[in-house]
């Protein structure tokens, strides 16, 4: 069994189920006619959070400021001692609730997909009124940030995506590769291999060009060395990655972090290894509703199975993989294609050919 801390050090926390987007690539598949959370519930594991030691509660949804006592749950947040983020759409924030993020220090992250309106608005709400509201959370003070998915849509235009930001006064994003699960397993517009490779270079171009800016490409398995990352890269610079061409099976650890540092929570109460969990019920941990979440962490079944699974246990090519560091791919993507948490995340797998060649040729030259 692989190693886990005593309490999950990052908590994503799903306050309500209800939105007023309808995202076509939501992992949640959130709507308007989902429920909120109890704020009895959500103050209770506040308290439990803070005697657990866990430093971070990422609150999301849904949108979260459609929750009733959004404002009550943001000043608890703040009276206790972990670091709160929350991610919303931007719509529906007023003015006073920024005031509130900005004086209880707890970071906004607004999700924009893109500068140019009709693409940002080809999966989400008003561009205007997003927007809007960064551009007032960055006049008040707050500490925001923002989160673009990556789709076919806005792959080629991610650099200049960054360099309007920082125009904007805008010192910290995140690229989220897309997770095929929830609404996303039907998703139309996922990236291929071509807008990947643009989208990965035009971001490190900017990071280049910007060593300050607080750039991020979040892969949805937080693997050490993510294969999204370096895969474009790699096949274009493969001397420059020191990949490790071999025939033979590595010490490679296993990169799903799901029930080992982190697990989310849902606005029903249900506990999952990771987000992109949530869609499967058989995947449920437990629920804050009955049980602690301490008494989950340490006696769940499905938890002891994410953390029983082994990279040499995989199942096809990324028990294989001649990446070095990757940490063999998305646990729940590899499960919503085959219902087995051992099989290979099956996003990579037009890309393992010509890796897996590029790195024995340079296997061949060093040796």
């Amino acid at each position: 069994m692989r190693s886990f801390f005593a309490a999950p050090i990052a908590v994503d926390l799903s306050i309500t189920g209800r939105c007023n987007l309808n995202c076509s690539y939501c992992y949640a598949s959130a709507g308007l006619g989902a429920t909120d959370l109890p704020f009895s519930i959500i103050s209770r594991l506040f308290d439990e959070a803070s005697f657990l030691g866990i430093h971070f509660i990422r609150l999301a949804g849904g949108e979260p400021f459609l929750h009733k006592s959004i404002n009550s749950i943001l000043r608890t947040a703040a009276a206790h001692d972990f670091h709160t983020s929350v991610s919303s759409n931007g719509i529906v924030i007023s003015d006073d609730q920024l005031q509130s993020l900005r004086d209880f220090r707890i970071g906004l992250v607004l999700s924009i997909d893109s500068h140019i309106a009709q693409i940002h608005e080809a999966n989400r709400g008003s561009f205007a009124a997003t927007m809007r509201t960064l551009e007032r959370a960055l006049q008040l003070g707050v500490a925001v940030s923002t989160a673009t998915v990556l789709t076919s849509q806005n792959a080629g235009h991610i650099e200049s995506l960054l360099e309007h930001l920082k125009s904007q006064g805008v010192h910290r994003s995140a690229i989220l590769l897309l997770c095929p699960v929830g609404r996303g397993a039907k998703f139309k517009q996922l990236a291929t291999k071509a807008q990947l490779s643009a989208a990965i270079h035009g971001a490190n171009r900017f990071r280049m060009k910007y060593p300050e800016y607080q750039l991020s490409l979040v892969a949805p398995h937080e693997s050490e060395v993510p294969w999204e990352h370096v895969a474009p890269v790699a096949l274009a610079h493969p001397s420059d990655l020191g990949i490790v061409g071999r025939t033979t099976h590595g010490p490679r650890k296993l990169g799903c972090y799901a029930g080992i540092s982190t697990c989310a929570i849902c606005a029903d109460g249900r506990v999952f290894g990771c987000e992109q969990m949530s869609g499967f019920s058989e995947l449920e941990a437990g629920n804050i509703l009955h049980q602690t979440l301490a008494v989950i962490w340490r006696h769940s079944g499905v938890l002891s199975r994410l953390r029983e699974i082994e990279i040499e246990g995989l199942q096809g090519n990324c028990a294989t993989c001649v990446l070095e560091g990757c940490g063999g791919g998305c646990r729940a993507a590899a499960y919503s294609q085959s219902h087995s948490l051992s099989a290979s995340d099956p996003r990579c797998a037009e890309w393992s050919n010509e890796i897996r060649a590029a790195a024995q040729e340079l296997y061949r030259i060093h040796n």
